[in-house]
């Protein structure tokens, strides 16, 4: 008996409206965050992360993840399991990166930084890893579970 979802090939405008849908998802969220962490911490760092630079952040790594996604579903045939291992892999270093003691630019770590930034580098991750190969398909884009009959 054939897996119906095998029968199914891939196809990128499908991958690219996941990635949108993630992205924007997680943008927001990411947003709401840092604004519920700035309104109950007293963080003050607004100059060294403010909501555009989250909002492109979150945008940017969503989209590369997409983009990573739909070249291994071109170049692969265990992609699901190369992407969601890659994506949680690059999510856990970049959880680590803000326990460094100084920025990239040189000044040193404020604060409350790591608290704010690794609940926003965990919900992407995870995010991307699980929202982006499960909404692809279009059977059950959106979680919509109808069966579409077969053309024989």
């Amino acid at each position: 008996m054939n897996n119906p979802e095998s029968e199914l090939k891939p196809d990128g405008v499908y991958v690219l409206r996941s990635t949108i849908i993630t992205a924007l998802f997680v943008t927001i969220v990411n947003i709401g965050y840092s604004q519920f962490y700035y309104e109950f911490t007293e963080f003050s760092s607004l100059d060294i992360i403010g909501m555009h630079y989250i909002a492109t952040a979150s945008l940017l790594s969503v989209s590369l993840a997409g983009m990573l996604f739909l070249i291994l579903i071109r170049y692969s045939s265990k992609y699901k399991l190369l992407y969601i291992s890659g994506v949680i892999g690059i999510t856990i270093f970049s959880i680590l990166m803000p326990l460094s003691p100084d920025l990239p630019d040189g000044q040193p770590t404020p604060l409350g930084f790591f608290e704010l930034t690794a609940p926003m580098h965990l919900f992407t991750g995870v995010s991307a890893a699980l929202f982006i190969p499960n909404w692809y398909n279009p059977r059950r884009f959106f979680f919509r579970f109808r069966k579409i009959k077969k053309n024989k």
